[in-house]
C-alpha cells in the first residue's frame, strides 16, 4: 500500500474539517449518541483514539444503514493510519472489529464496495507477510459472496481462508476461518459439514479456554440446530454462551447472546430478552448494540403483534426509523408494506409495494429481490390481482433457480400451479404440477436427508461426549497417581524423620528434613484447596488472590508452630535411645563370644589314659 504523503496531508487536514463542519453544523439534529461519537473523534489527541473513534462512529453508521457515512468514514480511518506509518493501526483499520458486510437487501453498488476493500485488505495482508491477515481477509471475502446470494464463490474463499489458517499457526484466527467455512456450508444445505467444521472450532476454543471463542462457537450451533428445526436445541447453547459471558464479564458478548436469543424465542420471551439488552447497552454506553436490540424488537413486533403496536413502537424509537430509511426511501416503504401485509392490510400493504417496487431491479442482489418479489406476490394474490402475482412468481422462481432457494421454489411452483388453474390455462397448470411434485420429491428427500443428518449429529454428539469422559477419566487418574505419589512421598518423609530422632544425628539434619517435610505437607493442602477455590470463585483472580492470602495468614503460623513443636521435640527427647529399643551392641557381642570361645593354654603334663588294648 503505497502513500504519498505530500499530497496526503493536506487530504487528511481537509476531510477533518469535513468532520468537524458536520459535527458543528449537525449537532444539535443529531441522535445523542451520534453526538457523543463526534465528540469523542474532536477530543482525541492520538493517532490510535482518532481511530478508535472513528471506528465507533462508523460502526454506529452501518447500524443506521448509512452506508455513504460509514464508507467514507472509513477511508479516513485509513488515512490516519497510513499517516501513522503503524503497521499496527493500519491492519486495525483494514480488518475493523464492526460487521460492515453486506445484508439481504444490499444492492449490487454496495457489494462492490466491500469486496474493493476486502481485496485491499487482503493486498496489504500480503505485503506485510501476515498469514493469519490474510485468511482473516480471505473469510471477509467469503461473508460478502455468501451474504449476497453467491454460495460457490464464497466456499471457494471460504475453503482458502481456513488452509491459510491452519498454515498461520494462529489459533484463534483458526477458529474465525472454520465458523465462516461452516456458515458457507449451511448456505449450501450442507448441514453435516457445517457440524463437523463447527465441531473442529469448537475444540480449538475449548483447548485455548477462550470464552470469546467458545462464546462465537456456540452461537453458530445454536443458528445450525435451529436451521435443522431444533429450536430447543439452539437455545440451550445459547444457555451456554449466556453462562460464559456472565462469568467472565463479557458485557457486550452478553448483550448479542440475548439478541440472538430474541430472533429464536417466543414473543413474549423474546421481548423479555431484548428489552435486558437494550438496557446492558444503556448501561454500557454502546449506542450500536441498543439500536440492534432495538431492530431485532422491531421485527418481533411486525410479525407477532397488531399494526398499531408496531407502529407505535417505531414512533418511540426515532433511531430505528432512522436506520430503516438508511439505505433510501424505498427501503422504509417496503417495511411499511411488510408491516401492513403480516396484519392482512393488503390494499395499503400494495399501495406501498408498489413505491417500492422500481429500485429492487437488476442493481439489487440476488436474495433482497427474492423476498421483495415474494412478498408483493403474496399481496397480489390476496387482491385478485393475479395476473400480476403470475410475473411476480415467475420471476422469483428463476431467480430461486439460481440460489437453490427451494423454500421459495415450493411456495412459486404451488401459487403458479394454482393460479393457472383459476385462469383456466390448464397446461401450464399441469406443468407447474408436475414439477411442483418432482420438487416435493426433492424436499422429501431432504427432509430424510435432515433426520440423517441429525442422526449423525446425534451420534457424531455421542462420540465427542464418550471421547470427553475417557479423557477426563484418563486425566483423573494421572492425577489421582500423582497425588498418591506426593502423599507417599510425604508420609516417607515424615517416617524418616522420626526414625533418624532414634540415632545420635546432627542438629542441621533434623532442622533441615522437617522444614521440608513440613513444606511439602503444607504445600499439599493448598493444592487440594486450589479447585474448591476455584470453583468458588468461578477463576476470578482478585477473589482466588484474597482467599488465598486468608489461608496462607491461617496456615503459615500453624506451619510454623508445628515445625518448631515437633523438632524441638526429637531434638530433646529423643524419642527412645536406640540401645534401649534395638540392643544392637547386646546382641552383637554375645554372638562374638560365642564364635571366638577362648582358648586355655598350660605347661603342665597331663596324664593321658591308658591305650586300649584294641588300638595296641
Amino acid at each position: 500500500m503505497s502513500v504519498h504523503y505530500k499530497t496526503f496531508i493536506p487530504k487528511l487536514r481537509f476531510l477533518f474539517c469535513i468532520v468537524g463542519f458536520f459535527a458543528a453544523s449537525n449537532l444539535h439534529a443529531q441522535h445523542n449518541a451520534e453526538q457523543v461519537l463526534l465528540q469523542r473523534i474532536q477530543q482525541a489527541t492520538s493517532n490510535t483514539e482518532k481511530l478508535q473513534s472513528l471506528s465507533s462512529l462508523t460502526n454506529y453508521y452501518y447500524a443506521l444503514n448509512n452506508d455513504l457515512k460509514a464508507d467514507s468514514l472509513q477511508d479516513v480511518q485509513l488515512m490516519v493510519a497510513e499517516n501513522s506509518r503503524s503497521e499496527v493501526l493500519i491492519l486495525a483499520a483494514l480488518f475493523p472489529v464492526y460487521d460492515n458486510n453486506v445484508v439481504y437487501n444490499s444492492s449490487n453498488g454496495q457489494i462492490d464496495k466491500k469486496l474493493v476493500f476486502a481485496n485491499r485488505a487482503l493486498e496489504y495482508a500480503r505485503s506485510v507477510n501476515k498469514n493469519d491477515y490474510v485468511a482473516l481477509a480471505y473469510a471477509a471475502l467469503a461473508k460478502i459472496y455468501r451474504n449476497s446470494g453467491q454460495p460457490d464463490l464464497a466456499l471457494t474463499n471460504a475453503d482458502i481462508a481456513y488452509t491459510t489458517a491452519i498454515g498461520s499457526g494462529n489459533d484463534s484466527v483458526k477458529v474465525v476461518t472454520a465458523l465462516e467455512l461452516g456458515r458457507v456450508f449451511m448456505e449450501k444445505k450442507d448441514l453435516l459439514m457445517a457440524f463437523r467444521k463447527f465441531s473442529n472450532a469448537y475444540d480449538i476454543a475449548n483447548n485455548l479456554r477462550n470464552p470469546y471463542l467458545l462464546s462465537s462457537v456456540y452461537n453458530h450451533f445454536a443458528l445450525l440446530y435451529d436451521r435443522l428445526r431444533r429450536t430447543e436445541q439452539g437455545k440451550q447453547y445459547l444457555f451456554k454462551s449466556i453462562e460464559i459471558n456472565s462469568e467472565a464479564g463479557h458485557t457486550r458478548d452478553l448483550i448479542r447472546d440475548y439478541i440472538a436469543m430474541g430472533k429464536m424465542a417466543d414473543f413474549i420471551s423474546s421481548k423479555s430478552y431484548l428489552d435486558s439488552a437494550t438496557r446492558l447497552a444503556d448501561s454500557i454506553q454502546d449506542p450500536v448494540l441498543a439500536l440492534q436490540a432495538k431492530q431485532t424488537l422491531f421485527n418481533q413486533y411486525m410479525i407477532n403483534d397488531k399494526c398499531e403496536h408496531t407502529f407505535q413502537f417505531l414512533s418511540s424509537n426515532p433511531d430505528v426509523e432512522r436506520s430503516l430509511r438508511g439505505q433510501g426511501e424505498y427501503n422504509y416503504e417496503w417495511i411499511i408494506a411488510e408491516i401492513f401485509l403480516y396484519c392482512q392490510k393488503f390494499d395499503s400493504a400494495y399501495v406501498y409495494f408498489k413505491k417500492a417496487e422500481p429500485a429492487y431491479g437488476i442493481t439489487f442482489n440476488v436474495p433482497g429481490r427474492i423476498n421483495f418479489f415474494s412478498e408483493l406476490a403474496d399481496c397480489s394474490i390476496a387482491l385478485k390481482h393475479n395476473n400480476e402475482a403470475i410475473q411476480y412468481f415467475t420471476t422469483v422462481l428463476q431467480l430461486a433457480n439460481n440460489t437453490q432457494n427451494m423454500t421459495e421454489k415450493k411456495h412459486c411452483l404451488k401459487a403458479l400451479q394454482e393460479l393457472y388453474w383459476q385462469a383456466g390455462d390448464f397446461k401450464n397448470a399441469y406443468e407447474y404440477a408436475n414439477r411442483y411434485n418432482l420438487l416435493q420429491d426433492s424436499v422429501n428427500n431432504l427432509n430424510k436427508e435432515r433426520d440423517f443428518v441429525l442422526g449423525e449429529i446425534d451420534n457424531e454428539n455421542k462420540r465427542i461426549q464418550k471421547e470427553t469422559e475417557l479423557k477426563a477419566q484418563a486425566i483423573e487418574r494421572r492425577h489421582d497417581a500423582q497425588y498418591m505419589l506426593i502423599s507417599v512421598t510425604i508420609a516417607v518423609l515424615f517416617l524418616l524423620l522420626v526414625f533418624l530422632g532414634l540415632f545420635t544425628v546432627s542438629t542441621t539434619t533434623i532442622r533441615v528434613l522437617g522444614f521440608f517435610s513440613f513444606i511439602f505437607l503444607f504445600e499439599l493442602i493448598t493444592l487440594l484447596l486450589d479447585t474448591w477455590i476455584h470453583n468458588k470463585t468461578h477463576g476470578e483472580p482478585w477473589k482466588i488472590w484474597l482467599i488465598k492470602i486468608g489461608i496462607i495468614s491461617m496456615l503459615y503460623p500453624f506451619h510454623h508452630w508445628l515445625e518448631h513443636k515437633f523438632i524441638h521435640y526429637l531434638l530433646n527427647k529423643k524419642l527412645i535411645h536406640v540401645g534401649s529399643f534395638f540392643p544392637i551392641r547386646r546382641w552383637t557381642a554375645r554372638l562374638f563370644k560365642k564364635r571366638t570361645a577362648p582358648v586355655v593354654e598350660t605347661t603342665e603334663a597331663v596324664d593321658l589314659p591308658p591305650e586300649s588294648p584294641l588300638e595296641s
